[in-house]
């Protein structure tokens, strides 16, 4: 049986993945776009928020709402909405 076919590799890659989710979403910056987090999941105010962190974190959500997580939407909103405004350059 291929690694991925396997139902208990399977279930660790998603158990994984919303490990991951679930540490991340605290990265939401209220100033726009996605904080640098530590550690211990809190944003570090010694980095600015950064364009390709905002980039991944929209991305990581969007892909966290197509496989039904549809609270993580509203980060998809506001990454969104931080590339075409905060984080714009023109």
């Amino acid at each position: 049986m291929k690694l991925l076919e396997d139902p208990a590799h399977r279930a660790w890659l998603e158990a994984e993945a919303d490990r991951l989710l679930a540490f991340g979403r605290a990265s939401r910056s209220p100033i726009g776009g996605f904080g640098w987090l530590d550690e211990q999941g809190v944003i570090d105010p010694s980095h600015p928020v950064e364009l390709w962190i905002s980039c991944r974190m929209t991305h990581s959500y969007a892909l966290s709402a197509l496989r039904g997580n549809t609270a993580d939407q509203a980060l998809v909103d506001h990454g969104v909405a931080s590339l075409r405004g905060a984080l714009r350059d023109d």
